[in-house]
């Protein structure tokens, strides 16, 4: 990869951030994750994550979670977004160990952690590993989870 296709991956990551449309996002992320590598690629893969969680897409999601967790494990809103993406397929109990690993990285107070931080201030939060920590959380996770089994015919109700 040559500086020329990171700030190409850059400025395309960039354009799909700012579109309102998921599906034509989604194409402008693919070719930004194509583009890149490292650490600019694990923030552009947990940003395609987001995207496709939006569009239920949870597998797709969850495959792109795990590697930019693996290129770059500092950032504690993949493992929530990881959590997400485990809940809606079914996987509780995963969800609950990725929402537990977010807490733990959100108190490490990265650059990057610290901007989540004042995220969830806004929201009425001490800190994003309060948030993360909320019964909000848990009941978005079990949420997702009953969701999944409901779409999969084994809600016992």
């Amino acid at each position: 990869m040559t500086s020329t296709s990171i700030a190409e991956a850059l400025r395309l990551h960039k354009l799909a951030k700012s579109l309102g449309n998921e599906k034509v996002a989604l194409s402008f992320f693919n070719q930004a994750v194509d583009l890149s590598f490292g650490i600019v690629k694990a923030g552009i893969l947990a940003d395609r994550a987001f995207v496709l969680i939006q569009l239920g897409r949870f597998q797709e999601a969850l495959d792109d979670f795990t590697e930019s967790i693996a290129l770059d494990s500092s950032d504690c809103n993949c493992f929530y977004g990881q959590a997400l993406a485990l809940a809606s397929i079914g996987k509780y109990t995963e969800a609950k160990e990725s929402q537990q690993q977010a807490i733990s990285v959100a108190k490490l107070h990265s650059e990057r952690n610290q901007r989540y931080d004042e995220s969830a201030r806004s929201q009425g939060y001490r800190n994003v590993a309060e948030l993360y920590s909320s019964s909000t959380t848990d009941f978005v996770l079990s949420t997702s989870a009953a969701r999944w089994r409901r779409l999969n015919g084994l809600d016992d109700n």
